[in-house]
């Protein structure tokens, strides 16, 4: 039987760029947490994201102009993913370690498809529910000494409250741009992330902060790194990989990234690494080759059923 999905070349280094580029924004943003408030600081990224993107969109022939119920979506899409989500995930890692956030934050893959099939109506796929098991209980192996740590006081609830919700958020934004895949990536990258920036901005407004700026080399070196990789390039690749694939299947480099993370994480800040590390990791590459590849059987009412060939 063919393969639901061929996973041509282009495709899979977009997936990897993604992963590698995210894997490494989690060090970086260490360097955005200090005298620069978190609002500030997402607000500042995605404002010189949003600029980069709309640099091409000007010199475009398509004009970017939308109706006003269009830019409606595009900013409730800036203020899940760009604005919601990473404020929950910045001030979850202030309660709880950044492995247990990272696994609570994987689950994003399980509400893609369970919103998928929610709003658009499509049937549960097996292969993806059966993978998204494998990449979840590899993260558990992985993070598992950080998970035993994990106590009922007030501030670890706290911060796996947080981190679950900004999954919560990002999942509902990803199933935004299922809804316009039709559009121009760069158009509705360009407005959401603006809308996003917009938002924290107002929020740190409303919070009465003086607008502060650090000017060190780390603060500016970290932050051009996370507006330009980090948001414009595997955005970007991220966005790409949705249109084509769905916000079903195109959630699962999200279980890769804590991956990446925990190799740069053993290199700048001396993680240690345990026998049953090697096992998650083995649990995350077979759930990723079992997602981007072989016949995707899905779940309906009427029984189960194989998909049919995608032309890429």
């Amino acid at each position: 039987m063919e393969p639901a999905y061929p996973v041509v070349p282009r495709l899979f280094f977009l997936y990897t760029l993604t992963i590698l580029i995210w894997g490494s924004t989690w060090f970086a943003t260490t360097f955005q947490l200090g005298c620069v408030s978190v609002e500030q600081s997402i607000a500042y990224r995605f404002f010189l994201a949003s600029f980069m993107f709309f640099i091409p969109v000007f010199f475009q022939k398509k004009r970017a102009i939308y109706p006003f119920r269009q830019h409606l979506f595009f900013a409730l899409q800036g203020f899940l993913m760009y604005f919601a989500s990473y404020l929950c995930i910045y001030h979850a890692a202030r309660y709880i370690p950044s492995g247990l956030n990272a696994l609570s934050f994987s689950f994003v893959i399980v509400l893609n498809v369970i919103f998928v099939s929610l709003f658009f109506k499509k049937p549960l796929c097996v292969k993806l529910l059966f993978s998204t098991f494998l990449g979840v209980v590899g993260i558990g192996l992985i993070f598992l000494p950080e998970v035993l740590s994990f106590s009922l006081h007030r501030g670890h609830l706290t911060g796996m409250s947080l981190s679950l919700l900004g999954c919560v958020c990002s999942a509902l934004a990803n199933t935004l741009i299922e809804r316009h895949r039709q559009l121009p990536i760069l158009h509705t990258s360009a407005f959401s992330m603006l809308y996003g920036a917009i938002f924290c901005l107002l929020y740190a407004l409303a919070k009465q902060e003086p607008l502060t700026f650090d000017f060190s080399l780390p603060y500016i070196a970290s932050l051009v790194y996370l507006g330009v990789f980090g948001s414009v390039v595997a955005f970007g690749c991220y966005t790409i990989i949705l249109n084509r694939l769905g916000a079903d299947k195109g959630g699962y480099p999200f279980v890769m990234i804590p991956v990446v993370s925990l190799f740069i994480s053993q290199v700048f800040e001396g993680m240690e690494w345990h026998s049953y590390t090697l096992g998650g990791m083995l649990f995350l590459f077979t759930g990723n080759l079992l997602a981007l590849s072989g016949t995707t059987t899905y779940v309906s009412q009427t029984g189960t059923y194989p998909a049919k060939r995608l032309t890429p």
